[in-house]
């Protein structure tokens, strides 16, 4: 990996649900790549004043009462889109969930969003 002229970023967004108008985020997490190495990261708990989804805490290992404790949502995403930066950012399903809840919640980042899932049906179609 050599050839890295920019640093970007892959973000993941753990929400209550699939439905990108309605889902409410309880976990963000993002690295920073800069030349092929990880060089920083972010990740905060959200409390999203909803029960969270019995599968989000099994695949967690974490308990309701974590997700209490997280921070307030416009709040996290705010500070999530200051770690994300200027840089490109790479997000499965990024064009979808991730952008509508940041969208929703007043946030965005300066960089562009490229979504993983678009990204592999170009390499890969069927």
């Amino acid at each position: 990996m050599e050839n890295w002229a920019e640093d970007y970023c892959v973000l993941e967004i753990v929400t209550t649900g699939h439905d990108p108008d309605t889902a409410l985020p309880v976990e963000a997490a993002a690295i920073r790549v800069e030349k092929g190495e990880e060089t920083s990261f972010f990740h905060t708990l959200i409390d999203s004043g909803v029960p969270v989804p019995a599968c989000v805490r099994e695949k967690s290992g974490r308990g309701e009462d974590d997700y209490r404790g997280g921070g307030e949502t416009h709040d996290a995403l705010s500070r999530l889109c200051l770690f994300l930066g200027r840089s490109p950012v790479l997000a499965h399903e990024g064009k979808g969930m991730e952008t509508a809840v940041l969208e929703r919640f007043g946030a965005f980042p300066s960089g562009p969003i490229l979504d993983t899932q678009e990204l592999a049906w170009i390499v890969s179609p069927y």
